[in-house]
C-alpha cells in the first residue's frame, strides 16, 4: 500500500514559518501554527506544490530544517524517512527489519503508527516491533 503526501500551498507558509514542528500536533501539542491562516480555497490544481509516493503508515510528520520526517511500513520493513519540503524529494530512508512484527489489522492500523519526535538535531522513531531508533538529521543512525 502506498500513500501520497500532497503539500498544499496553505501548509507551505506554515511549514516555512515554523522551522520546528517537533512532535505530534506541533510545538505546543495543540495542532496550531501561530499567526497563520488557511487560504479561502483549497484546490489541488491551484495549491499543490508537489506529490511524492511514500510507504504506507499512520504517523504524522515532524518538521525541522526544511524537512518532514515520518515513518512507514513496506514489505515487512519499518521505515523512517526524510522528505525535502521544497520539492518533495526523499532525502534519506532507513529500513529496519524487526525480528518479529506485532499483530495489527491492516485496515485499522499499521506497525508504523507512531509519530517521530525531534529536538532539532536528532529524529527518534518508535516502532512497537523494534523499539526506539535515533538518527541525526542526515539519516545516520545514532543509537
Amino acid at each position: 500500500m502506498t500513500r501520497h503526501v500532497c503539500l498544499l500551498l496553505a501548509l507551505a507558509s506554515t511549514v516555512h514559518a515554523a522551522s520546528l514542528w517537533p512532535q505530534f500536533r506541533g510545538p505546543s501539542g495543540q495542532s496550531t501554527a501561530a499567526n497563520e491562516t488557511l487560504p479561502a480555497e483549497l484546490d489541488t490544481a491551484k495549491n499543490l506544490l508537489w506529490q511524492t509516493a511514500l510507504p504506507g503508515g499512520a504517523s504524522s510528520p515532524v518538521i525541522v530544517n526544511g524537512r518532514a520526517f515520518l515513518t512507514g511500513f513496506a514489505e515487512g520493513k519499518l521505515v523512517t524517512l526524510a522528505v525535502n519540503l521544497a520539492d518533495g524529494a526523499v532525502v534519506w530512508r532507513n529500513d529496519t527489519t524487526p525480528e518479529k512484527l506485532e499483530a495489527y489489522m491492516e485496515k485499522l492500523g499499521s506497525p508504523a503508527a507512531s509519530t517521530c519526535a525531534t529536538d532539532g538535531e536528532r529524529v527518534v522513531s518508535y516502532f512497537g516491533s523494534y523499539g526506539l531508533i535515533c538518527f541525526d538529521l542526515n539519516g545516520k543512525v545514532q543509537w
